[in-house]
């Protein structure tokens, strides 16, 4: 088994979003919570990774891969909440999903497929 050395991980995604473009900003920061939060779940840290995938804020905020970003964030919510037992929560997330904005047909297509595989959960 190799190791993972997630301090590292972390840190070049800490690098980019300190040193990105002002037009680059929103989503170099989004994506290096994004990366904290995986970090988190690949550790087992399920109520970590909910903590963290609560920090990326959306609201009012427009950049580009934003559907990217928000479709990540949805993914890992809904395997966290299944790993900590908090499936009532699930339902939320997959609503949330419905609420998204697509942009391309290629965003579409990943929207729909997301949509089926949690309709099966």
């Amino acid at each position: 088994m190799t190791d993972i050395n997630f301090d590292k991980h972390i840190s070049y995604y800490r690098y980019v979003a300190e040193h990105s473009v002002k037009s680059q900003q929103l989503f170099n920061n989004a994506n290096c919570l994004l990366a904290i939060a995986q970090a988190s779940y690949y550790q087992g840290k399920f109520e970590e990774t909910l903590d963290n995938l609560e920090r990326i804020n959306f609201e009012d905020k427009n950049f580009n891969k934003k559907f990217e970003i928000q479709l990540s964030t949805a993914y890992f919510k809904i395997l966290s909440l299944i790993h900590a037992d908090k499936t009532e929560e699930i339902s939320n997330q997959i609503d949330m999903l419905a609420t998204l904005k697509v942009r391309t047909n290629s965003q579409v297509t990943r929207q729909t497929r997301c949509n089926k595989h949690n309709k099966k959960l």
